[in-house]
């Protein structure tokens, strides 16, 4: 069987649960992620010029465990110009806020994450004019995060 053979257009493919009632192809779902834990920094250290040493910690952080090496997790962050964390809605695709903007996330590689502290230091390259390098760089103890992973 070709692609063609699935919805008859050559070269796309679609699953049978990417289907409505109707038998159109509607937008993927994706697996919910892991809720957002809210978190704040509390402790900043400059590894070198470009480079930015957060600890995030809270109570929300506690039993939070990154059990593989190489482990992932998002990290939101206000929006630009604002110090309150809005936490966004998970519509099935992608995260939003209720006016249909997109959160500031980035995902990285945890350093370290204490679980039993509620603790998270993850390091962030301060380069050019983005959100997140701006946070960091700019980032005193209590400015608000959330972790999901």
């Amino acid at each position: 069987m070709t692609t063609a053979d699935t919805d008859g257009e050559p070269g796309r493919s679609s699953a049978p649960d990417d289907r409505d009632s109707s038998g159109s192809v509607g937008p993927r779902r994706r697996k919910a992620p892991p809720p957002f834990r809210r978190c704040e920094v509390v402790a900043t250290k400059a590894r070198s010029p470009r480079l930015r040493r957060l600890t995030l910690g809270g109570a929300e952080l506690v039993g939070f465990a990154v059990n593989e090496p190489a482990a992932s997790v998002r990290v939101l962050i206000p929006s630009p110009g604002s110090d309150e964390l809005v936490l966004p809605t998970w519509t099935g695709n992608e995260f939003l806020f209720a006016d249909g903007r997109r959160p500031v996330i980035r995902t990285l590689t945890p350093l370290r994450a204490d679980a039993k502290q509620g603790e998270l230091d993850i390091e962030v390259v301060l380069h050019g004019d983005g959100p997140l390098a701006r946070w960091a760089a700019n980032a005193a103890i209590g400015a608000t995060a959330a972790v999901s992973g």
